[in-house]
């Protein structure tokens, strides 16, 4: 199945730069989106500063009641991801732990393509 991804995630300022990555213990992954090659969207939501739309009288990001188990059923069955800056994300998924093997990257112009390895996993 070709699989389609993005990920988006809080970012930490510090000393007049922007950290991106999910090894700064500030970052957090807050959502992941998905889209088949059959057109089955869906948008995964870990954390938010509202809880189901309402906001929150806490600061800080709220855990949501979140289906990992349902985004790597996504990634176990993906053949190809298609994502744009798609290792970028595959570092965040990898560090969050969710697992899969990478065969190959092929950059292209708007995305890149990545051939999954079925047989072995990551981890």
């Amino acid at each position: 199945m070709k699989l389609t991804l993005d990920i988006e995630h809080t970012v930490t300022e510090r000393d007049g730069k922007t950290h991106f990555d999910p090894f700064e213990t500030d970052n957090d992954l807050v959502m992941i989106g998905t889209l088949t090659d059959k057109g089955e969207e869906k948008l995964f939501t870990i954390y938010h500063n509202s809880v189901y739309g309402q906001p929150t009288e806490t600061e800080g990001m709220h855990l949501i009641n979140f289906d990992g188990a349902g985004v790597q059923e996504l990634l176990d069955r993906a053949t190809i991801l298609i994502g744009h800056n798609i290792v970028h994300d595959l570092v965040w998924l990898w560090e969050s732990g969710f697992s899969m093997m990478v065969l190959s990257l092929t950059p292209c112009l708007q995305s890149t393509y990545c051939n999954v390895d079925r047989s072995s996993r990551c981890r």
